[in-house]
């Protein structure tokens, strides 16, 4: 009889589990999954300080892929800037992109002459203060060796093989403003310019590449406190134009004379992001990176390949044994997970609109969260992420990583909050958390049932 019982309720357990991974996009108090089959009575809420720990600290993130490849569609900014943050210190932006001949067989008119190139970036986004943070200097270089687009780039790379720094095709001041839409930039290079006199190099893109490999754009030293600027490189918008006229025998080219000839950015583009930071010298540095001893009462996230924090609960599964009954299952039927951000941290630099959660596997390699992902399906609305301005705090649901991890289906390693991927290569925004060891820092609420 014992065994038919313990039976049953295992299997009672696992019909539970089944629940959540099916429906997992009920989340309310009134709309717990499963509430409506359980006795009121046998749930018990429990609030975050009762049983367990919380401990987090701030990494550094070494590198991401940060060339778009396969997924240039979903990550369509590249950011070119540089920004003092009085606690981030300086963090750099620039980006190497490929163009593209709009069709094939390009064959321009005999006394074709070409006038000059321009380069127009449409301008997405501005994080820092640009209108008291005073201009960027901006370089514009040739590349000197191709991109490939099946290829993979570090966010670290080093960009000094694929340009000449003292050979630059444009170097200017930009101060960004949204009212600027796009950003225009003039290249009077007369050896480009001779590579379109040529038709052989214009019969097709593979032709092309081999003569003209693309453009780097990046910043030069600021005073100031700067900001980081996103181009929309696929917007109709962003391209490259040849401006042109046919000689006549008249030193005077009339406008109607002045001819175009556009050239593509698109998603059969190579196109790469490069960050750079510097902790060190900011105003009020942050004390602990890398420190899995520091157990601070911040940590801090940035995009750009910039920060993420580690978070654990290393004795959860004591707490576990600890309240289990009858059967010794013990069935997670909610477990809300509040991550504060500091205040008056916002208010120049806005935080991310969400953040991810990656799981942690016992080589130390980041694993989809069980709360986002289950059995290759998205639930990204139960799992939440979102920033909630009206009680500054990240709200996430963490059932079924909690039930995991008690029950020995995963590791018990923490996990890593950060940007999600596709975010973190194509924005800047940063912020500041309260972690466990804040009074008012991190929380977690639990509900479970003992069966």
């Amino acid at each position: 009889m014992f065994n038919k019982m313990r039976y049953i309720n295992q299997l009672y357990l696992l019909f539970l589990i089944s629940i959540f991974a099916v429906l997992q996009s009920c989340t309310d108090g009134d709309n717990i999954i499963g509430k409506d089959i359980l006795p009121p009575s046998d749930e018990v809420l429990l609030d975050y300080s009762e049983g367990f720990a919380i401990e987090s600290y701030t990494l550094s993130i070494d590198s991401l892929i940060s060339d778009d490849g396969a997924f240039s569609s979903a990550r369509p900014y590249n950011l070119l800037g540089s920004y003092n943050d009085p606690v981030f210190g300086q963090s750099d932006a620039g980006f190497l992109t490929e163009v593209r001949l709009s069709k094939n067989q390009v064959n321009f008119e005999d006394d074709f002459v070409p006038d000059s190139l321009v380069l127009s970036l449409e301008l997405k986004s501005i994080y820092g203060e640009p209108r008291q943070s005073g201009p960027l200097e901006i370089f514009v270089y040739q590349l000197s060796d191709s991109i490939e687009l099946d290829s993979s780039y570090a966010s670290n790379m080093d960009a000094s093989p694929y340009f000449d720094e003292a050979s630059p095709l444009a170097h200017f001041q930009y101060a960004p403003l949204y009212i600027d839409s796009v950003l225009t930039i003039r290249i009077d290079n007369q050896e480009l310019l001779d590579i379109f006199k040529d038709t052989f190099n214009l019969y097709d893109n593979e032709n092309f590449k081999k003569v003209f490999y693309g453009f780097y754009l990046k910043t030069g030293t600021i005073t100031n406190s700067g900001s980081i600027v996103a181009f929309n490189l696929l917007s109709e918008l962003s391209k490259l134009s040849l401006h042109y006229h046919y000689y006549t025998g008249s030193p005077i080219v009339s406008p109607s004379e002045r001819l175009q000839f556009d050239l593509l950015i698109n998603e059969k583009c190579a196109r790469i992001n490069l960050f750079d930071h510097d902790y060190q010298n900011a105003q009020s540095p942050i004390q602990h990176i890398d420190d899995p001893q520091a157990n601070d009462t911040l940590i801090y996230v940035q995009a750009m390949a910039g920060l993420k924090s580690k978070i654990s609960f290393p004795n959860i599964e004591q707490w576990a044994e600890s309240i289990k009954v009858g059967s010794g299952n013990l069935a997670i039927t909610r477990a809300r997970l509040y991550i504060p951000v500091l205040e008056n941290s916002t208010d120049k630099y806005t935080p991310p609109p969400s953040l991810n959660l990656f799981n942690i596997n016992d080589d130390g390699e980041e694993e989809n969260f069980p709360d986002l992902i289950s059995n290759g399906t998205l639930y990204s609305e139960y799992f939440n992420g979102l920033y909630n301005e009206d009680i500054s705090a990240y709200e996430f649901n963490i059932a079924q990583y909690i039930q995991k991890v008690i029950s020995g289906e995963i590791p018990n390693n923490g996990f890593y909050i950060a940007p999600y991927l596709s975010t973190n290569i194509s924005s800047a925004n940063r912020v500041i958390l309260k972690s466990g060891s804040a009074v008012d820092g991190i929380k977690l609420y639990i509900s479970y049932i003992g069966l």
